[in-house]
């Protein structure tokens, strides 16, 4: 998590990470000599040898790096479940009865029969076997074409009461027509090194001074006068500048608990202007580090801007000029038009207002924060004291298929892929049924406040 008190500390000193190309061998490859990173060695319940297998990723079109050694002929699935999860890694599927075995044979693999005429291409070798994970083949449970959201099989399943669900699951009206891999788009933030994160991390020792902790906390209750911000639900529409809308909108919460001002800031004066190697390389609606939004809000600033509008109002320096848009002809209407063939671009940065009639110029209306850092997600008590005491925290959650379709209750990972890392806001916590949640703010449109059942 990523906070920003108004208060005075020690200048954060950014880190930036040199990045060493590298010749990395092929997907799929032989874990006796090298997998990739991120890859696991997995082996297959009853079938000899081992192979290296990447995660499922909905950015490919059926859910597999389509690279391969240009002489396999096996083609990479998503067939392979772990940790009782089914179709969550790839691997060569050969068929058994082709003339010639279509796995890397030169390399020593060969295919190894698993279900019907499906196979898979694995390495054996007389060396000590490396450390290891075991998977489930899955023939039959995964169609190969683009998954959709609002998957009517999956909501069945989340609703059923043998799942035992926390949560309620419907159809996304936001998300009619768009595949997973667009979706994906929308989540576009690069998690930090927690080992190593870009910023300052918060004094543990802090958490030894936290006051009573109460059972539920709620930012909007607690500030009614910061609610034009708290309780405020932004859309980033068809861009992927989740880490600019949580690290603004973060720090717009705090800054109207300190000083009482509840102006909106601009998410696309971040958005734009924070980039290059003095952000991390942030790319507007492609993917961006908060954390490096967060330093650019101390060392640059940001000026004010609310929501989307047609109209050129003179009440802010620069609002977000990208409209809501839709993937369903149908809903088409004034100010909602159709999504771009391609995710929105992030307008270029400006040096002045684009709301021409306001009345302070660019350079006079930025504010900026007093210090950034980042606080490690346990104590939990640390986590609060900083929420209750100074205001909302931005942090990056991993969102899974399921998450696209939630409805109310208390939000846990049932099944479905994994789409991406989102950068949200936390405003509070509590119990809702016995379960312990988290209180978020997503920036998907006003319905987005989530209960998360994640401590």
């Amino acid at each position: 998590m990523v906070g920003h008190p108004l208060r005075p500390s020690s200048a954060a000193a950014l880190f930036l990470a040199t990045v060493i190309a590298s010749a990395l061998p092929p997907p799929y490859g032989n874990p006796y000599v090298q997998c990739n990173p991120h890859e696991l060695n997995l082996s297959i319940t009853n079938v000899p040898g081992l192979f290296c297998s990447p995660k499922c990723n909905v950015i490919y079109e059926n859910g597999c790096n389509p690279n391969k050694q240009s002489d396999v002929e096996a083609m990479p699935e998503c067939l392979i479940g772990v940790n009782s999860t089914q179709n969550n890694y790839c691997a060569l599927i050969c068929n058994t009865d082709a003339p010639n075995d279509q796995c890397d044979t030169k390399g020593g693999a060969s295919c190894h029969h698993v279900s019907g005429v499906q196979g898979v291409c694995t390495y054996e070798s007389a060396t000590t076997t490396p450390t290891t994970t075991t998977g489930t083949f899955h023939p039959h449970s995964e169609p190969r074409s683009t998954r959709w959201v609002n998957d009517p099989t999956l909501i069945q399943t989340i609703n059923h009461p043998s799942t035992h669900a926390t949560w309620v699951a419907e159809p996304s009206p936001r998300f009619e027509q768009w595949n997973l891999g667009r979706a994906a788009t929308l989540c576009g933030a690069i998690r930090g090194d927690p080992a190593a994160p870009l910023l300052p991390t918060l004094n543990t020792s802090a958490a030894a001074t936290v006051p009573t902790v109460p059972t539920d906390f709620d930012g909007r209750v607690q500030w009614p006068h910061c609610n034009a911000t708290i309780a405020h639900v932004r859309d980033q529409t068809d861009c992927g500048a989740c880490w600019a809308f949580s690290a603004t909108e973060s720090f717009n919460d705090r800054r109207c608990v300190h000083t009482n001002d509840s102006i909106l800031l601009s998410v696309q004066d971040t958005g734009a202007c924070c980039s290059g190697s003095t952000c991390e390389y942030s790319n507007g609606c492609v993917n961006g580090h908060p954390e490096a939004a967060w330093q650019w809000c101390v060392t640059d600033g940001v000026v004010t801007g609310g929501d989307y509008s047609p109209v050129n109002n003179t009440d802010t320096c620069e609002p977000f000029s990208l409209p809501p848009c839709t993937h369903n002809k149908s809903r088409v209407a004034a100010g909602h038009p159709l999504c771009p063939p391609q995710e929105y671009k992030m307008p270029q940065c400006r040096s002045t207002c684009s709301n021409v009639g306001y009345a302070k110029t660019y350079s006079n209306d930025k504010v900026k924060a007093n210090s950034s850092f980042h606080i490690k997600p346990y104590p939990l008590t640390l986590v609060q004291s900083e929420l209750m005491t100074y205001g909302s925290v931005s942090t990056v959650i991993t969102v899974f298929e399921d998450f696209l379709t939630y409805k109310s209750g208390v939000y846990k990972h049932v099944q479905g892929w994994e789409v991406g890392s989102h950068a949200i806001i936390v405003l509070g916590w509590g119990i809702e049924n016995g379960e312990k949640y988290w209180l978020c703010k997503n920036s998907w449109g006003p319905k987005y406040v989530i209960f998360f059942g994640c401590f």
